[in-house]
């Protein structure tokens, strides 16, 4: 546990950050008022170098709000907008010397990876643009979290996690809204299902491996209690998964059988009533999103069909890519085929082709080979070395779950999606504290 001061906040502080998040993705309603949400962002980030990993955060969560808030015009504005929160963090970085040995690690997989893309990719434009994306955006959102007070850090994004669940739970009400995707997975203010699995399972082990870091714990706590809660209504079985094992290794790293939810206190016994409460009204929507999450919405397959539909095909597709190509890949960020890229790039710009590989593991062999795979090796230990070295095993537990989560997905290399998110979490729990 680190010493000094507990983390705190005032009242006003709470309902600051909850205004602000409902100006802000209200904002993305119109061509205008998302052009104006994101400059401002990007202005506010020059204030300091705190103020620029807030910017991060902001962009993160903007870009990744619920389409049903947004025209069709102000979603097109993400696509350039969400870069321009890094200008600010650019330039605080750039002002200072390059700490090459922070970094190297991150440099070394780099070059590695730009290497496969100029051997064998058959888009290398299109692979080294999102490389550069990846690489320096890593790389800024964690020399911005080392160069900053880390406590700050640790507030922000604990006050962000606590906005997007609480805007996120009225729209269980509003299917339009929190179902907007297919009907079914929970989304909540986010753009899909799956977006806010990764999301919730993430914040979920960082709110549990800071919570002692915190003076107002049982924030903490109910923040807690509907991350877990949304994270099953989003039917994200990886994500859950993933969730249950991190929060598990988190508790028994801390060598205490002591729950968080300490009900047994007198204070905290009014809790009893309400938890009990919303259990049975919710009990018939939880029923239904946990059979839905075990089938994935297949209801007349068993559990191991539905999973072949869903993942098996996009895992086949990417062995056979990296069976025809096993050093370099087929291009770093590429789809499986050239015909689904040309497809893809028609209706956008190239550097924005996205792709969908189902497992990150598999996706680096396909997409880089066994260079990639060695570069990811490289970036795995980089992001866990100075939690190690500091011995801090319940905050490697964010990292590692970050990494469990893209056994379903692949979103580690995704700084334009909800990767952005998982790096913005490792790079705090990995800074080193500043102010003790």
């Amino acid at each position: 546990m680190t010493k000094g001061p507990l983390i705190t906040w005032r009242t006003p502080d709470l309902v600051v950050t909850l205004s602000a998040a409902i100006f802000l993705f209200a904002s993305t309603a119109t061509l205008p008022t998302a052009t104006l949400a994101y400059c401002a962002t990007m202005l506010y980030g020059f204030k300091s170098r705190e103020a620029a990993f807030q910017a991060l955060v902001i962009s993160c969560l903007l870009t990744a709000s619920n389409p049903s808030f947004s025209s069709e015009a102000a979603l097109r504005v993400k696509t350039i907008g969400r870069w321009l929160p890094f200008l600010p963090a650019y330039f605080h970085l750039f002002r200072r010397p390059l700490r090459l040995n922070q970094t190297s690690p991150l440099i070394l997989a780099s070059i590695i990876l730009a290497t496969t893309v100029l051997i064998s990719s058959y888009a290398p434009i299109t692979s080294l643009a999102k490389l550069a994306s990846f690489s320096l955006g890593v790389y800024s959102i964690c020399e911005l979290a080392n160069s900053s007070d880390k406590k700050t850090l640790i507030k922000t994004l604990t006050l962000s996690i606590w906005s997007v669940v609480i805007l996120s739970c009225p729209t269980l009400l509003i299917p339009t809204i929190g179902f907007n995707r297919n009907a079914s997975g929970f989304q909540g203010v986010l753009v899909h299902p799956q977006t806010y699995g990764v999301f919730a399972a993430i914040s979920a082990c960082f709110i549990y491996a800071v919570r002692k870091q915190l003076l107002h714990k049982r924030l903490a706590d109910v923040s807690l209690l509907l991350l877990i809660v949304s994270l099953v209504l989003s039917e994200s079985r990886t994500a859950v998964i993933s969730a249950g094992l991190g929060l598990l290794i988190c508790h028994f790293s801390q060598g205490s059988v002591k729950t968080p939810f300490n009900a047994v206190k007198p204070r905290n016994v009014i809790l009893i009533p309400l938890v009990l409460g919303l259990t049975i009204i919710m009990s018939p929507v939880l029923i239904k999103h946990t059979e839905n999450f075990a089938r994935k919405r297949s209801q007349q397959k068993e559990f191991s069909t539905a999973f072949t539909d869903s993942r098996l095909e996009l895992l086949y597709r990417g062995l056979a890519s990296f069976q025809k190509s096993p050093l370099t890949g087929i291009g770093f960020g590429l789809p499986s085929s050239k015909a689904e890229f040309k497809r893809k790039s028609s209706a956008r710009r190239t550097s924005s082709v996205t792709t969908e590989k189902g497992n990150l593991y598999i996706g680096v062999l396909e997409e880089s080979g066994l260079l990639g795979a060695i570069a990811l090796v490289i970036i795995i230990k980089w992001s866990f070395s100075p939690i190690i070295a500091r011995k801090q095993k319940v905050e490697a537990t964010v990292p590692l779950v970050f990494l469990l989560t893209n056994l379903g997905e692949s979103t580690l290399f995704s700084i334009g999606g909800i990767g952005f998110w998982g790096w913005l979490t490792i790079a705090v729990v990995r800074a080193e504290h500043k102010h003790e």
